[in-house]
């Protein structure tokens, strides 16, 4: 189980100053890795040794393995609660995290508040994709449409750029379906700032630009479907829409006869 290979990589670990050989800590879990299969007993010997050295990662991780490998799930988030009650920051929210996905896979109606703790550390993009996740499944559009609003935000200065461009797509469809177009509009905008020949997000904010009559961008929005575009007729047609854009608007009659040519 997931509690023995813990154990291969546990005693090495645990032989530091702070636990020489012969401590108590030690010689618990010495016991744990001896009892093998006997998952309470490991599970009482981890428990005593961390009472000892109650910052020890290890131990604790050792501990939630064999937990999780009893299947004692309330234990498992029982002692991963005590331990973030002690524990802020990073730290506090990496407890929680845990928490919140033991509980997603094993208690799922127990885990929008899971989630919800772990953002008291600061905002967390795997909470805020759950959260979302949740307020999609219950059919809460606007819970939906506020967390994966939080979610883009929160991606702003990550460095994996792919992740924050699927949550402004998903921010988009989510206010489309809402009709906020504005924000729909704005999430676009965002997004082929990061990828600018994505043609499915040109195309559609085009369309949401021709809708709200921004014509100034829809005609950025044509050229730039036009530069991206290879085949000489989809050329020739997105040329002639964007000459029908200005002598509609009378915006440049040179514009129109340049692009025409």
């Amino acid at each position: 189980g997931s509690a023995l290979r813990v154990v291969e990589h546990l005693l090495p670990s645990l032989v530091l100053p702070e636990v020489a050989a012969g401590s108590d800590s030690l010689r618990f879990v010495e016991e744990a890795a001896q009892v093998g299969q006997d998952l309470a007993l490991a599970a009482e010997r981890y428990r005593e040794a961390l009472t000892l050295d109650p910052s020890s990662e290890p131990l604790l991780d050792a501990l939630t393995a064999t937990y999780a490998d009893a299947g004692r799930y309330e234990d498992l988030v029982g002692v991963l609660e005590a331990h973030a009650e002690g524990a802020t920051g990073a730290s506090a929210a990496a407890l929680l995290r845990r928490v919140a996905r033991t509980l997603e896979a094993h208690a799922p109606e127990r885990a929008v508040a899971a989630w919800e703790r772990v953002l008291t550390s600061g905002e967390d993009a795997e909470a805020l994709t759950a959260l979302a996740a949740h307020a999609e499944g219950r059919g809460d559009d606007a819970a939906h449409l506020s967390w994966l609003s939080r979610l883009c935000d929160a991606l702003r200065q990550h460095p994996e750029r792919g992740e924050r461009a699927a949550a402004l797509r998903r921010l988009a469809r989510a206010a489309s379906a809402r009709d906020e177009l504005g924000s729909a509009r704005r999430a676009l905008g965002e997004l082929l700032l990061l990828v600018p020949d994505d043609l499915r997000a040109l195309d559609t904010l085009e369309a949401l630009e021709r809708d709200a009559g921004n014509h100034a961008r829809r005609a950025e929005l044509l050229e730039a479907r036009r530069g991206l575009t290879r085949d000489a007729a989809a050329r020739r047609r997105l040329a002639l829409e964007l000459a029908d854009l200005h002598r509609d608007t009378r915006r440049d009659r040179a514009a129109e006869a340049r692009i025409l040519r």
